[in-house]
């Protein structure tokens, strides 16, 4: 029998701008290079090999869709479509915790486990955070980098940090991810760019990178012997807040042979080498990667049993989502997910559940996998936005109901506040007339709140989807609003150009975005606050500066979640942002032939890393 399991998620992290969040058309997400320019050479020859149609998994294997690559293989990027399960951290997600259901891509402390760290101490007096790590972990055999099989040491915890970090004044890895700004913690650096925490990486064109302030302080100590290795953290972070992001953002260790290797080598399965439960064995550019378990791998579960379970992981993209369809239907592919697209359309959908019996997989709905929906990014400098009248009367010509029903969404909206609950545990929650009174359908009143703004005849709006959007659905609100005198006209544009088209000020185009739910401090700030861009939220609004700054002070998390609700409501009651409907469910498939699965989403590299160790194949 089909097991349906409905999930409010409020934690998934998105930036406004990015890859699109509704993602019933038709084809997958197209897959995406964002690979240092060396490993162009490098990959010439994988990438020359067409990519074979999947066969059926064998006996203790399982092939999953992923939805793309990126290409790169530098632990320095711990990003969600990075795939580097070979890697391992200091501290992981905790697949037994009550805390976390893997609902959620991001981590928070609560749900957080030693990984390479079997314990920590922590000394909030003195910012001093002790880090034992376990004993008997080696590094994979059989790479062809100089740490292949030997034991791994406190040494190359500290210096797989410094390399991101550069507390000499020089980080010693390029990365997507401002490692130097994320970990300030450490560094004590003042954020210039967006580090993103838990791996998630910014398409959109950010600042430069923070430079680490070289100074005479130690910040990481390494012991050998005692297995240990101290973080002295900067000042200014001597408190739990700071505490938490150092938990919640994972650097993947490697020995320094790594920096040794070539940008060929790099990018060269026989050399990609960690402690992971997962062996890099396979690798053809923007089509599949081939894992086989670890032999040596050190961890086992509760009865003793060696980890991973599973024999072989294929992660195979396929752009066609007719052909995802089909290949799930045959058994070639046994799970079909992405972190907030739909891979498959409700017809698709439709065909999968007509064509197999309800025993041979289960179907979880995530109602809500957005922060607040996908909408449309108002620009406050340019008229009419800077009359909450138009705002407002966007939202009100939006059937609610109509869409929550061509988005599958079964039950009440949600409009969430300006954070993810994964940054502060908070998610503001409006009472029940307010939120009733923003998802009321009311053409007439539509119409009058444009007439008392100067528009009674409506006006005209250009807006910029991307690729990845469910253009079927913004036909739908193109015709909502048509009713009440607003002609809307879409143009498509790659993520990358709408990034741009995002952060140039003077483009008056409106875009597609994400409604709330920022993860990230420093993002937020460039995004939305003062000395931001000037197109973004609350640009030169003193009130939500002043509680912008009294965030970014908290020395407690009773003190950071008091000023995100400060935060959330401002954000929320400025309508900045037209929701198209409250929540965006999300549809994820898994074969009945995989075991240990309880409905947790196998999004992301955190979860790959240890979700996958403790699937088992059933038949």
């Amino acid at each position: 029998m089909t097991k349906r399991i409905l999930a409010l998620l409020c934690a998934l992290a998105m930036v406004f701008a990015l890859s699109a969040c509704g993602g019933s058309g038709s084809s997958a997400p197209a897959a995406e290079e964002a690979a240092p320019a060396a490993e162009a050479a490098s990959a010439a020859e994988a990438e020359a090999a067409p990519a074979p149609a999947p066969a059926a998994p064998g006996a203790n294997e399982v092939t999953f869709y992923y939805p793309k690559f990126y290409n790169t293989f530098d632990p320095a990027n711990a990003n969600d479509y990075c795939y580097l399960m070979m890697y391992e951290s200091l501290f992981v997600m905790d697949y037994g915790s009550e805390v976390n259901d893997f609902s959620s891509f991001y981590l928070n402390a609560e749900s957080v486990t030693g990984q390479i760290a079997e314990s920590y101490d922590w000394d909030e007096a003195t910012g001093t955070l002790v880090v034992t790590i376990r004993d008997g972990i080696t590094f994979q055999s059989g790479k062809q980098v100089g740490y292949s099989g030997r034991e791994l040491t406190a040494s190359d915890v500290a210096y797989s940090y410094d390399r991101l970090l550069g507390l000499d004044g020089v980080p010693k890895a390029e990365s997507e991810i401002d490692w130097v700004s994320t970990l300030s913690c450490l560094t004590g650096a003042t954020a210039s760019g967006s580090g993103e925490p838990s791996g998630e990486t910014s398409e959109e064109p950010t600042e430069e990178p923070a430079e680490a302030p070289a100074d005479d302080r130690v910040v990481i100590e390494a012991d050998d012997a005692a297995r240990t290795v101290t973080f002295h953290f900067a000042e200014g972070s001597w408190n739990d807040i700071a505490l938490t992001t150092f938990l919640t953002n994972p650097i993947n260790i490697v020995g320094p042979e790594w920096d040794e290797l070539t940008p060929e080598q790099q990018t060269n399965v026989d050399y990609v080498c960690g402690t992971g439960a997962w062996v890099l064995t396979e690798y053809v550019k923007d089509s599949y990667m081939v894992f086989e378990a670890n032999p040596d791998y050190y961890m086992t579960d509760d009865n003793g049993v060696q980890l991973p379970y599973i024999d072989k992981v294929t992660l195979q993209y396929i752009s066609d989502s007719d052909q995802i369809a089909a290949q799930f239907i045959a058994g070639n592919i046994d799970w079909v997910g992405d972190k907030s697209n739909n891979v498959l359309n409700s017809t698709q959908l439709a065909l999968v559940k007509a064509s197999m019996d309800e025993s041979d997989y289960v179907e979880t709905v995530y109602a809500g996998t957005s922060p607040a929906g996908v909408g449309f990014k108002l620009d406050q400098a340019d008229q009419p936005w800077s009359d909450q009248r138009v705002r407002l009367a966007l939202q009100y010509a939006l059937d609610g109901d109509a869409i929550d029903a061509y988005l599958g969404i079964d039950g009440e909206q949600l409009f969430t506040g300006l954070w993810s609950d994964s940054l502060s545990g908070y998610q503001w929650e409006m009472d029940a007339d307010t939120l009733a009174s923003w998802t009321t359908y009311d053409v007439d009143y539509a119409k009058e709140l444009l007439a008392e703004a100067g528009y009674p005849d409506g006006f005209s709006l250009e807006v910029v989807l991307d690729e990845l959007q469910d253009q079927d659905l913004y036909v739908l609100v193109q015709s909502y609003w048509k009713a009440i005198g607003v002609d809307v006209s879409y143009s498509i544009a790659g993520v990358m150009e709408q990034g741009m088209i995002a952060a140039d000020d003077t483009d008056p185009r409106q875009y597609n975005c994400y409604a709330g739910g920022f993860e990230e401090f420093m993002l937020v700030k460039m995004m939305v606050a003062n000395g931001g861009l000037s197109s973004g939220y609350f640009y030169d609004d003193p009130e939500f500066d002043a509680a912008m700054e009294a965030y970014q002070n908290a020395q407690t998390v009773s003190e950071q979640e008091e000023a995100a609700k400060i935060l959330d409501e401002i954000f929320t009651t400025g309508h900045w942002c037209v929701t198209i409907g409250g929540a965006t469910s999300q549809t994820q498939l898994i074969s009945s032939r995989i075991g240990g699965y309880h409905g947790e989403t196998l999004y992301g590299d955190q979860h790959l890393r240890t979700m996958l160790a403790h699937l088992t194949v059933e038949g």
